[in-house]
């Protein structure tokens, strides 16, 4: 039943996307796909009025010990989109205190591969609303993932994760890949590259200030309007 749920919510937000598509669509309005957007190409485009919607990218993370290169770090938002391919024993860090770490693990697990999580706060998942994080713990039980709150990595010693947790330092060893989910930062490189453009330059969600779905969705709007 509750993997039932979660399709049926992964459903609920492809028709939002449908909606926008097709509404564009209607309106006219050009989307170039695969294509970098750059201070050259908007001054020859010559607009009137720019908005950024250019998201937010991951927070890095810098692992003592990691540098050797027997443990494989990626980012989680690689490894949903099929570009990094974790092995078989995976620790996750989620940091992000929300659904994106505790998602990557659901989705690692799913693929057959042995997932710990390690969270530096004090409870699990503690941003999400209850009756999401209650589906998600009962999935997490039967699936046999691990969870560790209050927990951080010290190093990374060859294959074996170095993790301090409240009861102290403990190890994790033979580890494939360690993949990232400590949330985002604004991805405001093209934002900052405008300055002194002499153009209206509006931003918008999480470029400007990271956030969730609603307040990039409000930002849009309001973005909009205002155009």
């Amino acid at each position: 039943v509750t993997d039932d749920r979660s399709m049926l919510k992964l459903l609920e937000m492809a028709k939002a996307v449908a909606y926008y598509q097709a509404r564009l669509k209607r309106l006219g309005v050009s989307v170039r796909l695969r294509t970098e957007v750059t201070r050259a190409m908007i001054e020859k485009e010559n607009p009137d009025e720019i908005i950024i919607a250019a998201g937010g990218r991951p927070r890095e993370m810098s692992i003592p010990g990691a540098e050797d290169g027997q443990i494989q770090v990626v980012q989680g938002r690689d490894v949903l989109m099929g570009m990094a391919r974790p092995g078989r024993k995976v620790v996750v860090i989620a940091g992000d205190s929300g659904m994106e770490g505790l998602g990557v693990a659901e989705f690692i697990s799913d693929a057959g591969k042995s997932v710990e999580v390690l969270i530096p706060q004090r409870r699990a998942g503690q941003n999400l609303e209850k009756v999401t994080s209650y589906h998600l713990f009962y999935r997490f039980k039967r699936k046999g993932i691990d969870l560790y709150t209050r927990a951080s990595v010290e190093r990374v010693e060859g294959r074996t994760v170095i993790v301090n947790d409240k009861s102290g330092l403990g190890r994790i060893d033979n580890v494939d890949a360690i993949v990232l989910c400590l949330g985002s930062v604004p991805n405001d490189a093209l934002l900052k590259d405008l300055n002194g453009l002499g153009k209206k330059v509006r931003a918008v969600g999480q470029c400007r200030e990271v956030g969730g779905i609603y307040e990039s969705i409000r930002d849009g709007l309001e973005a909009g309007l205002a155009v």
